[in-house]
């Protein structure tokens, strides 16, 4: 394996983990509230609550420094 092909294969891993994460993390939530006899979140919950925390608008006050903005 070459040096490129590895790097390929690394950066496929990583991206492919960092998408499952939050499946994983749903399913976990799911279980946990199933043995509490509850519902629980949706699978995709922690999908929807990346998506809106992405979307997010900056918000800086009047008086903010440049180091605060920075």
């Amino acid at each position: 394996m070459s040096t490129a092909e590895a790097i390929v294969l690394g950066v496929l891993q990583l991206t492919v983990l960092t998408a499952v994460a939050p499946l994983l993390n749903g399913f976990i939530k799911k279980v946990k509230a199933r043995f509490q006899m509850r519902h629980g979140p949706s699978l995709l919950q922690d999908y929807w609550n990346l998506w809106k925390w992405l979307a997010r608008a900056e918000l800086l006050a009047d008086g903010t420094t440049f180091i605060s903005a920075i």
